[in-house]
């Protein structure tokens, strides 16, 4: 049976999300289940690994095609135009907020395009993609913006614990 090609946004760059990324890809068990890609820097990806320490390769790809999922290599699509050394961790950036938008807008075209089969978002930070001049919540107003739908819904999943949020801003 093919596993589903999923697409993982780094979230913000200065955050936690690409740690989280590597530290969940490294546990193994993501492998199981789909064939991970992670969308984003290949610079900032590097700079997880050291961080926690993960002792794996990057493979920067222009293409969903040139990935190899492969356990001990992380797939990483290159987007967000981003210099992986300037970004401050832990600190809200424009340019960081705008990479973080991209790559979440780009998943978005990659799954509707039927590229990719699902995708998962890192930790985004509203205040640095305010300050890049844009006014979403989260990943899930940046996807409900690219379908142009009037409507959104996010899918949160625990265990047993299965939530769903709806939003219609219009009250239509």
């Amino acid at each position: 049976m093919r596993k589903p090609v999923v697409g993982i946004t780094m979230g913000d760059a200065a955050g936690i999300g690409p740690e989280i990324i590597m530290k969940s890809l490294n546990a193994g068990r993501v492998y199981d289940y789909c064939r991970p890609l992670v969308i984003g820097n290949p610079g900032v990806m590097r700079r997880a690994c050291e961080i926690t320490k993960v002792d794996w390769s990057i493979n920067e790809i222009d293409d969903v095609s040139e990935a190899r999922f492969e356990l001990g290599t992380a797939d990483v699509l290159r987007f967000g135009n981003l210099d992986a050394k300037m970004v401050k961790m832990g600190e809200e950036d424009a340019a960081v907020g705008r990479a973080a938008v991209i790559c979440t807008q780009q998943a978005g075209r990659l799954a509707l395009e039927g590229k990719i089969d699902a995708m998962s978002s890192a930790p985004l930070n509203k205040a640095a993609m305010r300050a890049a001049g844009f006014h979403y919540e989260g990943a899930t107003q940046i996807l409900t913006e690219l379908c142009g739908s009037k409507n959104s819904a996010m899918m949160l999943i625990l265990g047993k614990l299965k939530l769903i949020f709806y939003s219609n801003p219009n009250n239509s």
